[in-house]
């Protein structure tokens, strides 16, 4: 059975803070135990800390971001920046959006921009791929070679 804790509000954010997420990889069958916690839900980004993750663990990252796609009723989502903390743990803030092809600054804020930290345009991703490619609705293994469209900062 997988579990989806649902946090209470606080940590001085927003009022959508009622329904912050939080995951636990050993739900998934990831012998690694690694956490992932909705800190902050802002308007159209939420600030995301994984704990326990390394290079490897990208698809960890990415049921988490869809996990909160989905609790926000959004079908499209964009990392805006990935900080490795050093204490094996990663904060990200991740833009939620409905629109395939969305003005970055617009709908998230001029802290950000179009182009990642690499110079490239930044990869929105469409989390409704995943409920096919990778069975997100029961968070199946990902199939062997499959190659995510997500690259860690």
């Amino acid at each position: 059975m997988v579990s989806v804790v649902i946090l209470g509000g606080g940590l001085g954010a927003s009022e959508a803070d009622d329904d912050l997420v939080s995951l636990n990889s050993t739900d998934y069958g990831i012998q690694r135990n690694m956490i992932a916690l909705e800190l902050e839900r802002m308007q159209a980004v939420s600030k995301v800390k994984i704990i326990g993750g390394a290079a490897g663990d990208t698809l960890f990252d990415v049921r988490t971001f869809c996990q909160i796609a989905k609790a926000r009723g959004c079908r499209y989502y964009v990392v805006l920046s990935a900080e490795e903390c050093g204490d094996f743990s990663w904060t990200y803030y991740i833009g939620f959006t409905n629109t395939q092809t969305p003005d970055i600054i617009k709908e998230f804020g001029a802290a950000y921009s179009e182009l990642d930290e690499s110079g490239k345009k930044r990869t929105v991703v469409k989390v409704a791929d995943y409920d096919v490619k990778l069975g997100v609705k029961s968070w199946g293994a990902m199939p062997p070679g499959f190659a995510l469209p997500v690259e860690r900062c």
